[in-house]
């Protein structure tokens, strides 16, 4: 209760009940794969660009969430495990001038992608492309491939609860590997910006950042450092999406950042769900600047679960036109968007119509999805089930619930209503097995700990009248 009071972590349910099948299965995984030999990986996925749901992707990994919510000696096993392997990846660019991970500040031409000719500082007339292995030389070669728009979490708690420097260390690598891994000029040199990443990659990136900032000591020079690369990037978005005044009739108004170019038409809701729930993460943690553009942000989230224009259910789909094609003005409102997603031919294949006669989320709106919905997601539904493997703890309703969460505790405009009509849908999963998106708002997380010989949660004296106050 005290990490989740403290806001260093998403503030997880603590009345998750934890999978003891599951946590069995883990750590006699954990032992038989020898998953924490030397240059192993421990839990992580070896494969960071794999798509699909997985146990690492999350605010943080789903061992991690075990360990915060139940304490259980086998997920802490797996968590330190885990981020004792972190070193074994290819993230680690050391100046050797410094002995510190190598900054773009120095060095702002520098990147792992692009051509030489990319990394040319015309300022010092010389050529910042970062060392790589020869392909042909095979005691280079690695097993592992590491990517910013799938990247856990790995060191951020285990240095929180222990202070170790290998795990302060690793957690700069990591960080600033997300801005040297850039073309230099897609991430407009030493400002570090995110935009050139996929929705997804600027969440989590964005939620590295904000943990590395956040946590390193006060005198360590990365500190101000990845500080002022949260600013730079604070900065783009404030003004990209002109979030003061909407001015921009190229830009939308409802609160999707998109790609770079905003050129997708049909983006990811659930991508974007892990971008706002970064920058509500952000605020938390005391980048409060952040406040006004998350006001901006909050819109897309919130809306997709509360405009009368459309229904909720259908809040976590797949993909959701923003506009008609590319170049094309974004749509103005939420009625434009439900409509053109819902009857989408491959994917939907609903007419707007026959919906808007049905009350949203009621047995009669399921059963004309049920009758009448084309694409991955056709089947049975019933009342109140949302778009998007529902039941499922890693499906797309999941995937917004850390959002909604965070949006809710800072006392957004109808964040509360959005939460609430979330929270109390009928169809929801089981976190017992992966609770990595099991987050709720703050306020409703009064759950305490037993000390020994409570018998009352909360009482804190050990004397078992739940008073607490021994």
């Amino acid at each position: 209760q005290y990490l989740v009071n403290s806001k260093a972590v998403p503030s997880y349910d603590l009345s998750q009940e934890i999978s003891e099948s599951e946590l069995s299965q883990m750590i006699n995984s954990w032992n038989n794969d020898n998953q924490y030999d030397l240059m192993k990986i421990g839990a992580a996925d070896n494969y960071m660009p794999g798509t699909g749901a997985r146990l690492d992707i999350g605010p943080v990994p789903g061992w991690t969430a075990m360990y915060l919510i139940s304490q259980d000696q086998r997920s802490e096993t797996i968590m330190y495990g885990t981020a004792d392997q972190a070193g074994s990846w290819s993230v680690h660019y050391r100046d050797k001038e410094t002995e510190l991970p190598v900054s773009i500040n120095d060095y702002p031409y520098t990147g792992k992608f692009g051509t030489v000719g990319d990394t040319r500082n015309p300022n010092l007339d010389r050529y910042e492309k970062l060392t790589e292995c020869d392909s042909n030389d095979t005691s280079c070669q690695t097993p592992y491939v590491q990517d910013s728009a799938h990247q856990p979490s790995l060191v951020f708690v285990p240095y929180l609860l222990s202070g170790d420097y290998y795990y302060m260390e690793e957690l700069i690598f990591w960080a600033n590997y997300n801005l040297l891994q850039a073309n230099p000029h897609y991430r407009n040199f030493e400002q570090g910006l995110l935009r050139w990443e996929q929705v997804r990659g600027q969440g989590w990136t964005l939620r590295t950042l904000a943990q590395a900032a956040y946590i390193l000591p006060d005198s360590h020079p990365f500190k101000d450092y990845f500080a002022e690369k949260i600013e730079y990037n604070r900065q783009f978005y404030h003004s990209y999406f002109e979030v003061s005044s909407f001015s921009n009739k190229d830009v939308n108004n409802v609160g999707y950042i998109g790609w770079t170019q905003m050129e997708l038409v049909d983006p990811s809701p659930w991508m974007d769900d892990f971008f706002t729930w970064a920058v509500g993460y952000t605020y938390a943690l005391g980048f409060t600047e952040w406040g006004t553009f998350l006001d901006w942000k909050a819109n897309y989230p919130i809306k997709r679960m509360t405009s009368p224009d459309s229904c909720w259910i259908f809040a976590t789909v797949y993909k959701a036109y923003v506009k008609d094609q590319a170049g094309s003005p974004f749509y103005t409102s939420w009625a434009d968007i439900y409509e053109r997603t819902v009857e989408d031919p491959e994917r939907y294949g609903l007419d707007v119509n026959e919906l808007d006669q049905l009350e949203c989320g009621s047995q009669a709106m399921a059963d004309y999805i049920t009758d009448n919905m084309v694409g991955t997601f056709a089947g049975n539904y019933s009342a109140g089930q949302m778009i998007g493997y529902p039941t499922y703890n890693q499906g797309y309703p999941s995937m917004m619930q850390p959002a909604l969460a965070v949006l809710d505790d800072l006392g957004l405009t109808d964040a509360d209503t959005a939460w609430d009509t979330f929270n109390n849908r009928q169809v929801k999963p089981d976190y017992s097995t992966a609770p990595q998106f099991a987050v709720i708002p703050l306020s409703e997380n009064q759950v305490y700990a037993l000390y020994p010989g409570d018998t009352v949660p909360g009482d804190g004296d050990g004397d078992g009248d739940g008073d607490g106050d021994g």
